[in-house]
């Protein structure tokens, strides 16, 4: 698995362009939208959001932007008036977050070989700066995203993520089981990326802390003890 230096020093090194396997330059593939639309409509239907409370389809993350690996998923966001789907927002966002990673857990829908995550997005949520943002229904850019390098200190990020997954490896070498130690590290790890992207946009520290976190394997070791722990403590021998 690649390091976050090689990883940065790759996206400086090659030549600005898009995932060649999704774009003709900046122009999404029509096989590619058709799929998306067709995927983000069919988890709408599925999980009860009404056509009307749609207002765009969009492509967002790695495969929106020039800093994407084989890692990259395609993050399709449903841009949602919540306010024609239900009176009570914060039962809402539950819900379609259950929903969210139900659709990880159950299904397993590609396009050329690459997941598709699915989300839904309120149309008043602030829009991460710099970020790529492409919409699906109109078949044009939002937000076109930015060619710059990745900007930050190799070393800091390099340390952040090394103690970083320290942590996360304690925390499963030693077994903790304890809830809110467990829910305070996972939060920890995920809104450092959620927080830095509404700042800085896909370049920005954080982002780069996270993304290097995930290419460690740290994430998905992570998730793998949350959910050993989880299943342990509902089951009964």
């Amino acid at each position: 698995m690649k390091t976050l230096n090689v990883f940065i020093r790759e996206q400086k090194d090659k030549e600005r362009t898009l995932n060649p396997k999704f774009w003709n330059n900046k122009t999404l593939k029509p096989e590619v939208r058709k799929g998306l639309l067709k995927i983000g409509n069919y988890w709408a239907d599925a999980i009860g959001i009404p056509k009307e409370a749609i207002e765009d389809i969009h492509l967002v993350g790695g495969n929106a932007s020039y800093l994407y690996n084989d890692q990259s998923d395609l993050d399709l966001h449903l841009i949602v008036d919540k306010s024609k789907v239900s009176e009570c927002e914060e039962l809402l966002d539950d819900y379609l977050r259950a929903r969210k990673k139900l659709w990880s857990y159950e299904q397993d829908v590609t396009i050329f070989g690459t997941e598709v995550e699915v989300y839904a997005e309120d149309v008043d949520d602030p829009k991460p700066a710099r970020q790529g943002r492409y919409s699906l229904e109109k078949g044009r850019w939002i937000t076109e995203p930015s060619t710059e390098a990745p900007k930050g200190d190799d070393v800091v990020i390099q340390s952040r993520v090394k103690d970083l997954e320290a942590e996360i490896d304690e925390i499963i070498d030693t077994g903790v089981a304890n809830p809110e130690q467990l829910k305070w590290i996972k939060e920890r790890v995920f809104k450092l990326r959620r927080q830095s992207i509404q700042k800085g946009g896909e370049f920005a520290q954080g982002n780069l802390v996270f993304k290097g976190l995930r290419n460690t394997g740290a994430i998905d070791r992570l998730n793998k003890y949350l959910k050993d722990v989880t299943d342990k403590n509902l089951s009964v021998y």
